[in-house]
C-alpha cells in the first residue's frame, strides 16, 4: 500500500528562463520562484551567509570569550558525542587556539553520562576553567548550568534545540531565538558562525567540519545550510584535513569526489560508531589529526568499531523481529521492545529499521540496572514528543521531538508503558497516517531521462534532508526482472515507455521478481550515470513502484491462475475460512476497510467476483485502503489490507480477518454462501471422476514406460479424455494422497493397486465441501 503525492511547494507563477521545462520544475519544487532565485540556489557562495553577529546573543559571547582569553582563563568547550557535537567541538576549540587561548573540551560518554551537560561533569570541568562553552547542547539545561556558575564558571551556550519558554540566565547563541532569519542551523554551523565572528576570514578553512555535522544532523540543506555545505564538500575535495582523507580511505572512498550522500552514508556513520559504542574523543581526535601518520590509525579504530557497530545492530534486529513474529500487528497502533543488553548507542537506529518494518511508531527499550533506556522513532502524521508527554507519569525523563525522541522509565513501568503508549498513539491517529507516503518532483516521460539532464541535475547537488535528490514519476511497463546480488536480495529492472527502454535497480525488493515482470506500473526513480569499466550509461535507481490499482488479469487468463490456486488450495486447506455470505462478507469487507488500513485479505476465486468488490469498493472511496495481488499473497510484513484473485501458496501471517465473498465454504443457516457462480469448483472430482482419471493413468502411464511429468499428463487428460483441469489436478491429488500414485521430481507414477476409497480420505473430504457449491449463490 502507497500513496503517491507531489511534492509541494508555494513557488508559483515563475516561468524558468534557459533551462528546460523539466529542471525549472524540479527547482520550483524546492520553493525557487525567480530568477534571482534560481541564482542564488544554483550558485551558493560564501557572500550569501549572513553576518553572525545577527544571530542571538552574539555580541555578548564574543565579548565574553576574548575578555576570558585576554585575562589567560582556560576556557572548556562541552560537546556532544554524535558527528554534529564533535564537529562543533573540533571548530570551537581550534577557533579558540587560533586567538591564543588556552583550552579544553568534554565530549560526554553516551553510557554514563547521556546527552548534554551534567551536574558532576561541569562540576569537574570548574576545578581548571573558567568559562564553559557549549556546543549543541546547554539550552535547557538549568540544573547544571546554575551548578557551573555556583561554581564560579561563567557559561555561554551555543545550541540549535528548540528552548523552552524560560532560558538560562547566560548568553545563548541561538538561530531560533531573536529573529534569526534562519532558524535551522545545526549545532556546527552555530559553532562555526562563533568562530567567523571571533576570527574573520581565518575561520574559513574550519567550513569543511561544518559540512560534516550539517550533512549528519540532517538539517534541511537549504539557505546558509545549503552554502555551507558545498563550500565544505569543496573544501573535502581538496583534500588538506587529514582526518578526512584517512577516513574516506578506509571507507573505499579514496580518489572520489565526495558528495553529501557520500558524508550521510559511508563518513558519518564511521564518525558516529565512536560515540555509540566508546568514547567520541576518538573521533574529535580524528579531525583534529594534523598528519597523515596521527590520523590513520585512528581512522583504521573507528572503521573497527564501525564494523562492531553493524554487527550489533545487525543482531539487535535479528532479536527484535524475533519479538515481532508473534506481533499482532494488525491490531495494534504502535510498537514497544526491550532487550535486557541491548546495545544504547545502537537501538535508536534499529528503531527506525523496526519502524521500516512495521510501519509503526516504534519505541526501542534496553536495561540499565533498576531503569530502561530508549530510543523512539515516529511516523508522518504521530507527533512522537506528544505521545510521550502524555505517558509523563510513568517516565523518569524524556526529550526530542515528532520524530525522534529518548526516554527513561522504571523498569517496572514497562507494561504500563506499552499500553499507555499505544492507547496516546490509537486516540491521537487516523488510519491515513499509516498509509506510506512517497513524494515526486515531477512527472517525465522516460524520453525526457538521458544523461545531459543527469549531469544538469548534478547542479542541485549538494542533496539531502530539505534538498532530497529528484524523484521523478513515469507511468511505466515493466518489461523485465531479475534478482542479483550476492543474496539474490535487490532487483534489476527493464523499463519502458513509448518504446523508450531504460535499466533500474531496486534496492532490498527482489523478492519481487516474480511478480512485477509484464505490469504497467507508477515508477518513482531518480536517474544516474553508472560507472563500469570504463563505460558510462544513464540508470534508473528505483526509489518504489507504485501499487497496482487496475486488475490485469483477462478472462481467458483466468484458468491459469485458478490452476495454481487449486494446486495451492489442496496444501493450504485455512486459505478460505469465511462464513459469511455474500451481503455479509462485503458489507465486513467495506466496514473493515474503512476502520484500519491493516490486517484484512479478501480473497476472491472469479474474476467477476473481484471486479464487483472493486467497484464497490471505489464508490465509498476505499480504493486507497487497499493492494491488488493477482495469483499470489502480499508479501509487505506490514499487513496492508488487499484484495487476493486466486492466490497461491501460503497465506501471510499478521492478518486477523480474511473474507472471502465468492469463495463458498461451508453451509450458513441451510443457505448456500457465494456472491458469484463459482462453475469451476463444480468441475472438482468427485468419487466418478477419480475413477475415470484413475483408469486413463493406468494405460496412459503403462504406455509412457510408466511414468510422466505432471504438466504432460493433465495435458493428456485435457485433450485426449477431455478431462476439465480442476477435476485431473484434485484426482491427482487424492490418489497421491492414497497412495495410488507417486510423485517423485515431478513426476507421477503408478504404485501396486489397493483396494480403497477416496470417501475415507480427509482431502477428498474436504474437497467435496468446494464442490458442493459449484454454481450456487445466495440471494
Amino acid at each position: 500500500m502507497l500513496r503517491i503525492v507531489k511534492r509541494q511547494s508555494e513557488a508559483k507563477g515563475w516561468s524558468p528562463k534557459g533551462m528546460s521545462p523539466l529542471f525549472g520544475d524540479l527547482l520550483t519544487s524546492r520553493g525557487v520562484d525567480s530568477d534571482e532565485a534560481a541564482e542564488r540556489f544554483l550558485n551558493p557562495c560564501r557572500e550569501h551567509l549572513r553576518d553572525p553577529m545577527l544571530l542571538n546573543c552574539m555580541p555578548e559571547a564574543v565579548e565574553i570569550i576574548r575578555k576570558h582569553v585576554g585575562l589567560g582563563n582556560t576556557i572548556c568547550v562541552w560537546g556532544d558525542y554524535d558527528v554534529d557535537g564533535v564537529t562543533s567541538c573540533a571548530i570551537l576549540v581550534t577557533a579558540l587556539r587560533r586567538l591564543g587561548a588556552k583550552v579544553t573540551h568534554h565530549l560526554p560518554l553516551r553510557e554514563t553520562e547521556g546527552y548534554g551537560l551534567n551536574v558532576p561533569g561541569v562540576m569537574k570541568v570548574s576545578e581548571t576553567a573558567r568559562l564553559l562553552i557549549t556546543v549543541d547542547c546547554g539550552v535547557n539545561a538549568f540544573e547544571a548550568i546554575g551548578a557551573a556558575q555556583n561554581a564560579g564558571l561563567e557559561v555561554v551556550v551555543t545550541d540549535h534545540h528548540r528552548p523552552d519558554d524560560v532560558l538560562p540566565d547566560c548568553p545563548v547563541v541561538n538561530p531560533l531565538l531573536g529573529g534569526y532569519p534562519f532558524g535551522y542551523l545545526c549545532g556546527a554551523g552555530v559553532a562555526f558562525k562563533l568562530a567567523t565572528a571571533l576570527l574573520g576570514e581565518r575561520a574559513w578553512d574550519l567550513i569543511d567540519l561544518a559540512a560534516l555535522g550539517t550533512v549528519a544532523d540532517l538539517v534541511p540543506l537549504q539557505d546558509e545550510n545549503r552554502v555551507l555545505v558545498f563550500e565544505g564538500l569543496q573544501a573535502i575535495n581538496a583534500g588538506k584535513r587529514p582526518g578526512i582523507q584517512a577516513l574516506c580511505g578506509c571507507a573505499g572512498l579514496r580518489d572520489r569526489r565526495i558528495t553529501s550522500e557520500n558524508i550521510a552514508y559511508q563518513i558519518a556513520p564511521r564518525l558516529n560508531a565512536s560515540g555509540r559504542l566508546d568514547d567520541a574523543d576518538r573521533a574529535y581526535r580524528l579531525l583534529m589529526s594534523e598528519s597523515a601518520e596521527e590520523a590513520m590509525p585512528l581512522a583504521e579504530e573507528l572503521e573497527t568499531l564501525n564494523g562492531r557497530r553493524q554487527q550489533q545492530e545487525r543482531e539487535i534486529v535479528d532479536d527484535a523481529y524475533r519479538q515481532l513474529a508473534d506481533f499482532d500487528i494488525a491490531g495494534r497502533h504502535s510498537v514497544v521492545l526491550a532487550g535486557e543488553t541491548w546495545g544504547i548507542g545502537v537501538i535508536g537506529l534499529v528503531a527506525s529499521r523496526v519502524v521500516e518494518r512495521t510501519g509503526l511508531p516504534s519505541v526501542l527499550l534496553t536495561r540499565r540496572e533498576g531503569d530502561y533506556v530508549g530510543s523512539c522513532r515516529s511516523i508522518p502524521g504521530v507527533d512522537m514528543y506528544a505521545m510521550l508527554d502524555s505517558t509523563r507519569d510513568l517516565l523518569t525523563r524524556f526529550g526530542g521531538h515528532a520524530m525522534a525522541a529518548g526516554l527513561t522509565l522504571p523498569a517496572e513501568n514497562l507494561p504500563q508503558f506499552r499500553e499507555a503508549f499505544e492507547a496516546a498513539v490509537r486516540a491521537g491517529s487516523t488510519p491515513e497516517v499509516f498509509i506510506p507516503q512517497e513524494e515526486y518532483d515531477v512527472t517525465a516521460n522516460l524520453s525526457q531521462i538521458d544523461e545531459g539532464l543527469v549531469r544538469q541535475l548534478a547542479k542541485l547537488e549538494p542533496t539531502g534532508t530539505g534538498n532530497p535528490a529528484p524523484v521523478f514519476l513515469s507511468d511505466a511497463e515493466i518489461v523485465s526482472t531479475r534478482a542479483v546480488g550476492a543474496d539474490q536480495s535487490h532487483l534489476q529492472l527493464s523499463l519502458a515507455q513509448d518504446r523508450r527502454v531504460c535499466g533500474g535497480i531496486w534496492f532490498r525488493h527482489g523478492d519481487l521478481a516474480g511478480e512485477l515482470a509484464g505490469a504497467k506500473r507508477q515508477v518513482l526513480y531518480t536517474p544516474f550515470i553508472n560507472e563500469y569499466n570504463g563505460r558510462t550509461s544513464m540508470q534508473l535507481r528505483v526509489k518504489e513502484i507504485g501499487p497496482c490499482r487496475a486488475l490485469r488479469t483477462l478472462p481467458g487468463q483466468e484458468t491459469a491462475l485458478r490452476r495454481k490456486f487449486l494446486t495451492s488450495l489442496l496444501y493450504n486447506t485455512d486459505i478460505l475460512p469465511s462464513r459469511a455470505k455474500r451481503s455479509d462478507a462485503m458489507s465486513a469487507l467495506r466496514q473493515r476497510f474503512s476502520e484500519s488500513v491493516r490486517g484484512t485479505l479478501g480473497v476472491f476465486t472469479t474474476l467477476q467476483g473481484i471486479k464487483y468488490a472493486l467497484a464497490a469498493l471505489e464508490a465509498e472511496n476505499l480504493s486507497d485502503r487497499f493492494d491488488i495481488c493477482e495469483g499470489f499473497w502480499p508479501k509487505d510484513a506490514r499487513a496492508f489490507n488487499a484484495l487476493c484473485l486466486l492466490p497461491a501458496g501460503e497465506r501471510p501471517r499478521g492478518y486477523d480477518a480474511v473474507i472471502c465473498p465468492d469463495a463458498p465454504c461451508e453451509l450458513v443457516d441451510g443457505d448456500l454462501t457465494g456472491a458469484f457462480p463459482n462453475d469451476w469448483l463444480s468441475r472438482i472430482a468427485d468419487v466418478d471422476d477419480m475413477r475415470g482419471v484413475y483408469a486413463f493413468l493406468r494405460t496412459g502411464l503403462k504406455k509412457a514406460g510408466g511414468a510422466l511429468r505432471e504438466d504432460e499428463l493433465l495435458e493428456q487428460l485435457r485433450l485426449t479424455a477431455g478431462i476439465p483441469d480442476e477435476t485431473s489436478v484434485t484426482a491427482i491429488a487424492v490418489l497421491l494422497n492414497m497412495d495410488l500414485l507417486s510423485r517423485e521430481a515431478g513426476r507421477i507414477s503408478l504404485r501396486p493397486v489397493q483396494k480403497k476409497s477416496p470417501e475415507n480420505d480427509p482431502l477428498y473430504q474436504a474437497l467435496m465441501t468446494y464442490r458442493q457449491w459449484g454454481g450456487a449463490a445466495d440471494e
